[in-house]
C-alpha cells in the first residue's frame, strides 16, 4: 500500500554504484607510436593480443579474477616482431578496500588505575647461576634440499623434480625431460606439441601446462625451452585437484628469477603486482580420530568433503569415500547454478 505499482514498473531504477564484475585493470600507452601489446593469461583470464595507436591509446578489461600471488605480465612487440619490455602504464580498480569513516564508536576513556607495583612481584633468585655447567658444542646438519622437496610435495598431489645447480639434467631441453616422464613431445617448425601416454576421459590427451603460475594456451613459447632456468617442475599425470583443466594431466613449471637473469640478457616483459586478489580454493584434509566408534565421532565426525562435483552425461553423480564402518551418515549437498 505504500507504493504505486505504475511508478515501480514504468520507471527505471537509478543505479548508485557500478555492478562489480570481478576486478578491472587499464593499460595506457606511454608512447606515440603504434604498438602491439601481449597480455599473458592467468588461470581465469585468457591471453590478449592488442594493437594500440594514437586513436586507441588505452585498453581496459573487467571480469578479471586473479588469485593471490598471481601477477599480471605484459609484453610488447617491436617492429621486428620480437618481445620487449612494454612502454605502458597499468592501473587497477579497485586497488584497496576503502576505510569506513564512520564516527559511530567512541573511544573508551584512558585507564585511571595504576599499573602493578614493583612490590607485587617476587624477587628473582640468582643463586642457581653459580651452578651453571657449560656443555660441549653441538653441530646440527640439515639436508635443505630434502626439506624443501618435502615442503613442496606436501602442497600438491603431483610429483616434484627440483633442478639443482649441479644437476646434469639442466643441460637438456624441456621436451627431452618430459619425454622421460610419460609424454610424447614433438618440436617442429617452432611448435611445441605434447600428448600424454595415459588415456584421458576428457577426450583430449593434451596436458595443461602452467608456467610460473600462468596457464598457457599457446605452447610455442616452450619450443627448445632449456632447463637451465627452471627451479622445479611438478608432474600431476592424473590432474587431481584441477577440475576441468586436469583431464589429461597437469604440468607446472616454475623458473628461477636469478637463473633467468643470468641466461637472459634482456627482459622481454614487465610484471605488475596485483593489489587485490582472490584466495585460491583450499584443499580439504580429512581429520583423524582416535576412535571411529566413539560418541564424539558418531555425532560430530566428518567423513569427507568433495568440491565442484559435476553430473555425468547421463545425469547421475557417483560419490565415493572411505568406509569407516559407520552404519548411518548425513549427506549435505550444496548446489550452484548460473554461476
Amino acid at each position: 500500500s505504500s507504493y504505486q505499482w505504475n511508478t515501480i514498473f514504468n520507471k527505471s531504477p537509478k543505479s548508485l554504484f557500478d555492478f562489480e564484475k570481478g576486478l578491472m585493470f587499464k593499460v595506457s600507452l606511454n608512447q606515440r607510436e603504434d604498438s602491439q601489446i601481449y597480455i599473458f593469461p592467468t588461470e581465469f583470464y585468457p591471453a590478449q593480443a592488442l594493437e594500440l595507436d594514437q586513436n586507441n591509446r588505452e585498453f581496459s578489461s573487467d571480469l578479471f579474477y586473479p588469485f593471490k600471488d598471481e601477477k599480471l605480465m605484459i609484453s610488447q612487440y617491436d617492429k621486428k616482431g620480437k618481445p620487449i619490455v612494454p612502454k605502458i602504464f597499468v592501473q587497477f580498480k579497485p586497488s584497496a578496500i576503502p576505510d569506513l569513516k564512520l564516527d559511530m564508536f567512541k573511544r573508551l576513556p584512558e585507564r585511571t588505575s595504576e599499573g602493578p607495583q614493583e612490590s607485587d612481584f617476587s624477587q628473582i633468585s640468582f643463586e642457581s647461576l653459580d651452578r651453571v655447567q657449560q656443555l660441549e658444542g653441538v653441530t646440527v646438519v640439515e639436508d635443505r634440499t630434502q626439506t624443501r622437496l618435502e615442503q613442496l610435495s606436501s602442497k600438491t598431489m603431483g610429483e616434484i623434480d627440483i633442478f639443482e645447480d649441479n644437476d646434469p639434467k639442466r643441460n637438456q631441453f624441456l621436451s627431452t625431460y618430459l619425454s622421460t616422464r610419460g609424454y610424447v613431445v614433438n618440436e617442429a617448425s617452432g611448435e611445441f606439441i605434447i600428448a600424454s601416454r595415459i588415456p584421458s576421459t576428457s577426450g583430449s590427451n593434451r596436458p595443461a601446462i602452467f608456467l610460473d603460475g600462468f596457464l598457457l594456451f599457446d605452447y610455442s613459447i616452450l619450443y627448445q625451452y632449456q632447463l637451465n632456468i627452471i627451479d622445479y617442475i611438478e608432474i600431476n599425470p592424473m590432474g587431481q585437484g584441477y577440475g576441468m583443466y586436469g583431464g589429461a594431466g597437469v604440468i607446472k613449471i616454475v623458473t628461477d628469477p636469478y637463473r633467468r637473469a643470468k641466461y637472459n640478457s634482456k627482459p622481454d616483459y614487465s610484471t605488475y603486482e596485483i593489489p587485490m586478489a582472490f584466495e585460491p580454493e583450499k584443499r580439504f584434509y580429512n581429520p583423524k580420530y582416535s576412535s571411529y566408534s566413539s560418541g564424539f565421532f558418531l555425532k560430530y565426525g566428518t567423513l569427507d568433503w568433495q568440491p565442484e562435483l559435476r553430473l555425468e552425461a547421463d545425469g547421475f553423480l557417483t560419490i565415493k569415500f572411505k568406509n569407516y564402518g559407520v552404519s548411518d551418515i548425513k549427506l549435505f549437498l550444496e548446489g550452484v547454478v548460473n554461476g
